[in-house]
């Protein structure tokens, strides 16, 4: 594909002809001028105006669907060629939730670069919001959340289920006995930040026992499940994580699950690409991870 078609796909996904100018390290007037003459190779109007917005004209929308195909086509060509001659290569940037990126995902990208040596892989680790905002802002080709919310303009594929446990340290002044929701609204309490994906499944879970955050005694918000880990060591309270995040220390005795038959806090992992996009090496990818044995 041209560049002028890659300016015309960056500027239909985004929108907005800045937005497309970043993602493609050139100027504004840059991406205007390859739309212009684009747009006079193909006599006709890609996009209109709608106020302070763009949007795809209907022959924009034409435009788009072939140029998608043609760039799906030209990346199986070159997968498929590199898989005969026994060198697939190439970029991948993966964006996973903070649990998923520090516990789940790093033993399979191990085991993919070690099968497959000539493809760059790159690895960022965020909560589920700020994940979705940099796939659809095209900073990372694959995203793995664990939020409970869905986005219209990405497509969303199952991978695995996981359980949020109730957990505390050695030194806690929790009951001994059986951990009820009555109790568990009393006592102190840390969670994730705001737009970790975990908080949105612990507030969805809460909210089908018509409890809502604030009849919660909740004392701080922490941004990694790592400094939850290392809090609770101290903390005089509890804290709601990932059960793949507790495997060491529920080995040296460091935290202990307290379990509470009233509520239930499972969830699953999934897999997120931007619509109206396919890659080979992608693609892939997502079959290696599907696949893994964990």
């Amino acid at each position: 594909m041209d560049f002028r078609s890659i300016v015309f796909l960056s500027v239909a996904r985004q929108l907005n002809f800045t937005k497309a100018a970043e993602e493609l390290h050139i100027s504004q007037p840059a991406v205007t001028k390859h739309i212009k003459l684009l747009e006079e190779s193909l006599e006709t109007t890609l996009f209109e105006r709608k106020g302070n917005r763009i949007a795809l004209t209907d022959e924009g929308y034409i435009v788009q669907k072939h140029y998608l195909a043609m760039h799906e086509i030209e990346d199986t060509l070159g997968y498929e060629l590199q898989q005969r001659n026994n060198k697939t290569q190439g970029v991948l940037r993966i964006g996973g939730s903070s649990t998923i990126a520090q516990y789940v995902l790093p033993p399979i990208i191990a085991k993919f670069h070690q099968r497959y040596p000539n493809v760059r892989i790159s690895l960022v680790n965020s909560n589920s919001f700020h994940i979705l905002e940099m796939l659809h802002n095209n900073h990372i080709d694959i995203a793995f959340v664990e939020n409970h919310s869905t986005r219209s303009d990405l497509n969303y594929k199952y991978w695995m289920d996981d359980e949020l446990v109730i957990i505390t340290g050695m030194k806690t002044i929790v009951e001994k006995e059986q951990l009820t929701l009555e109790k568990l609204k009393k006592y102190p309490l840390i969670v994730r930040e705001i737009g970790s994906g975990t908080l949105e499944v612990i507030e969805h879970r809460f909210k089908d026992h018509q409890i809502q955050m604030e009849d919660l005694n909740i004392r701080m918000h922490l941004g990694s499940t790592e400094a939850m880990k290392h809090y609770l060591k101290e903390f005089e309270g509890i804290g709601i994580v990932s059960y793949q995040a507790i495997q060491n220390e529920l080995k040296w005795n460091y935290l202990k699950i307290l379990p509470c038959e009233e509520i239930k806090f499972d969830r699953v992992f999934r897999i997120v690409t931007r619509k109206g996009e396919s890659r080979r090496l992608i693609d892939h990818f997502i079959e290696f991870t599907l696949n893994y044995n964990f």
